[in-house]
């Protein structure tokens, strides 16, 4: 019974997983399913794909696997992690990532990180933080040397990083010394009144 036989691996269910590292292909949707009852029911989506021509389209070799792919892959596989991201869970550092990287792009500063050319934000921010945790206040210097000019101020530098961690993770012991590296940029580049800043 092919159903017996169909999986879906767990390292591949996270959201900012794009190519299997194995074997250097793009992972591709299978479905799309607005109700999250039905979209997580994968017994009744893969009866939904059986016959369906996308399980059996050979796929092109990507050539994209990228140090971030590589890092994921690592860390969802076997827990370990050679970057300072080791003590973050794997939702904070990805999230960080996403968010840095796309800032960078928006400001257009990728090659100051080591991306020329790179499109994917998650990949751009990994290049730029992997190093170590002295990575992430320099990074947002650049962000802010990079949004001067008028309006600039910390909504401008860092985009949608600065509601993430200051308004959606406000609370969130994960988010901890990211909430405070960005607190201590702001201060540093845009003195505020005691109290005005949470």
């Amino acid at each position: 019974m092919p159903l017996t036989a169909l999986t879906y691996r767990g390292d591949w269910q996270l959201k900012y997983t794009r190519v299997c590292v194995v074997h250097d292909v793009p992972l591709v949707p299978l479905w799309e399913e607005k109700t999250p009852s039905r979209r997580w029911d994968f017994q009744a989506r893969f009866s939904d794909l059986l016959g369906s021509p996308i399980l059996t389209q050979t796929r092109q070799s990507c050539s994209l696997v990228s140090a971030y792919d590589h890092w994921l892959h690592q860390r969802l596989l076997t827990g370990k992690d050679d970057t300072w991201f080791q003590s973050h869970t794997i939702f904070a550092a990805s999230r960080l990532c996403l968010h840095i990287g796309q800032q960078i792009i928006d400001h257009d500063i990728a090659g100051a990180f080591r991306s020329p050319g790179e499109k994917l934000p998650e990949v751009i921010g990994f290049n730029a933080l992997r190093e170590g945790a002295s990575r992430l206040p320099t990074v947002l210097n650049a962000l802010v040397a990079a949004a001067s000019g008028a309006g600039a101020g910390p909504k401008k530098a860092f985009g949608a990083l600065h509601p993430m961690l200051n308004r959606d993770y406000a609370d969130a012991e994960e988010f901890e010394e990211f909430r405070d590296v960005m607190r201590s940029c702001i201060l540093e580049n845009w003195p505020m009144p005691r109290g005005t800043l949470s």
